[in-house]
């Protein structure tokens, strides 16, 4: 009989870096024998997943699963707050209570797993009010904080995108982390004929840390109305039909009109990559005008588009801070920036000095070939091997 797995999201539909994890997972799943499910509410498009994800999902299942009792505890949390939290963390994946393995991808302190084991994939500790505290001796401080350090220790195996991550989580939830880099696309990237484009790609969401498409729109425009001519800004980033994030796709739309700035949405993996392989520059920007220490929340987990579009041979200038600063290598394999200034002259000596640009090119290729899905693979592999040894002795 196969083993029985759950992979459980919150946000399928986004089909981000996220979503992409854990759509490998389930593929790797799915090559050792195992019986797939997808769990998320709603309903999982695997059809969708598949194409825009570039994955090959169709062996999994798709149900519908949001966490138990849910419009109760609703209620219940008006007069009795504490309680709802305290229910709430002991049932809410009950769903998964039949499974031998649940993947869960969070950015909270989770649920109990009911699983026979649980593997976490933690995106970032986000909410810095939900930090455990510990004594001197590094015993918990409050009963909430003992309940949450039971919660995290159902899960027998906390994964992380960076090592950025590992040490927010180390600090905040006091519980010890894998790094597995995220699975870039990299076998299918390649560059074409460069064409004077600046490309970037993120999703154009409201809240949390957002791509700050703004702050690059209006470095370009600055370029722009200082002398550039001849380049262009492509942004791309998926969609999500919430009235705040259509707001925020408007607002971008509006800013960037009068400009050559080329907005696109909602492209599928194969759509994207020709982007990437005619791109010259690619920006990054999450994090711009934060406070890495204050807010670290608001900076990129990791980064695939980076690594995606330097194996497509475009020159990374992103942002120093969260997982960018893991990828791109001040001076060797592109640049980092901290303030637009930079970010404007760091483009702009590459836009004059073509074998300046060719270098870096070459050095950008190089580099995201040691941030492969084939890397990430090896890990999940290793993990789902170990994990089967121990459940057939």
């Amino acid at each position: 009989m196969s083993l029985k797995a759950g992979v459980y999201s919150t946000s399928w539909d986004y089909c981000g870096g996220g979503e992409k994890v854990l759509g490998v997972i389930a593929e790797r799943l799915l090559a050792h024998g195992w019986d797939v499910t997808l769990f998320g509410e709603p309903l999982p498009d695997i059809p969708r997943l598949s194409s825009v994800l570039a994955l090959n999902l169709e062996g999994c299942r798709a149900r519908a699963a949001r966490p138990a009792f849910e419009p109760v505890l609703q209620q219940v949390a008006r007069f009795a707050p504490r309680a709802a939290r305290l229910i709430y963390g002991r049932t809410a994946l009950s769903f998964a209570r039949n499974l031998d393995l649940l993947v869960f991808i969070t950015g909270e302190i989770p649920p109990a797993c009911p699983a026979r084991s649980g593997f976490l994939f933690v995106q970032f500790p986000y909410n810095a009010e939900e930090a455990i505290r510990l004594d001197a001796h590094g015993a918990p401080l409050r009963p909430a904080d003992r309940e949450k350090l039971a919660r995290l220790g159902t899960w027998d195996y906390i994964a992380c995108p960076s090592q950025f991550v590992r040490r927010w989580i180390d600090l905040r939830w006091k519980s010890q982390s894998h790094v597995h880099y995220p699975p870039a696309q990299i076998d299918e990237c390649d560059s074409a004929d460069k064409e004077r484009t600046i490309l970037t790609v993120g999703r154009f969401y409201a809240h949390g840390p957002t791509k700050k498409h703004a702050v690059m729109i209006d470095a370009f425009k600055q370029l722009c109305d200082r002398g550039l001519s001849g380049w262009k800004l492509r942004v791309v980033g998926g969609t999500h039909p919430s009235a705040d994030d259509q707001r925020y796709l408007s607002d971008i739309q509006e800013r960037s009109a009068g400009y050559p700035i080329e907005i696109t949405t909602d492209l599928t993996f194969q759509q994207l990559l020709p982007l990437y392989a005619s791109a010259s520059i690619y920006w990054h920007a999450t994090g711009a005008l934060e406070n890495a220490d204050a807010t670290p929340e608001l900076f990129e987990q990791f980064g695939m588009s980076i690594v995606e579009a330097m194996a497509s041979g475009a020159v990374p200038v992103v942002i120093d801070g969260g997982g960018p600063s893991e990828i791109v290598r001040d001076g060797l394999d592109g640049f980092v920036w901290q303030d637009t200034a930079t970010l404007m002259s760091r483009t702009l000596s590459l836009i004059h000095n073509p074998d300046l640009l060719e270098n870096y090119r070459h050095a950008a290729e190089k580099r995201a070939q040691e941030f492969s899905r084939a890397s990430f693979e090896q890990g999940i592999d290793a993990y789902l091997s170990t994990f089967q040894q121990q459940a057939v002795a």
